[in-house]
């Protein structure tokens, strides 16, 4: 088994399930339980993992996942310092 992913942010871990599951790419998920255990703390990460066979094709998938991310962020820096089209009073 390879490690592809390591992160806390647990959207972001799901999102690369469904990925990867939408891939025909089988995974697993290391840690998930130990890390609940802990808290909100986030000392202890998650571990998304896949067969070696599997490994080129999931970090494919994986790097389409940071690409959305790129883009969500771009997203979010053009729509920084926006008002509401509508004025104070509500028309």
């Amino acid at each position: 088994m390879r490690e592809i992913l390591r992160t806390n942010d647990p959207v972001r871990l799901a999102c690369a399930r469904h990925l990867l599951t939408e891939a025909g790419i089988a995974h697993l998920v290391l840690d998930e339980h130990m890390a609940a255990m802990e808290g909100s703390i986030s000392a202890i990460q998650r571990r998304l993992m896949v067969s070696a066979a599997d490994e080129e094709a999931a970090r494919a998938v994986l790097a389409a996942l940071d690409e959305m991310d790129a883009r969500e962020r771009l997203n979010v820096d053009r729509g920084a310092g926006r008002t509401n089209d509508h004025d104070a009073s509500g028309e």
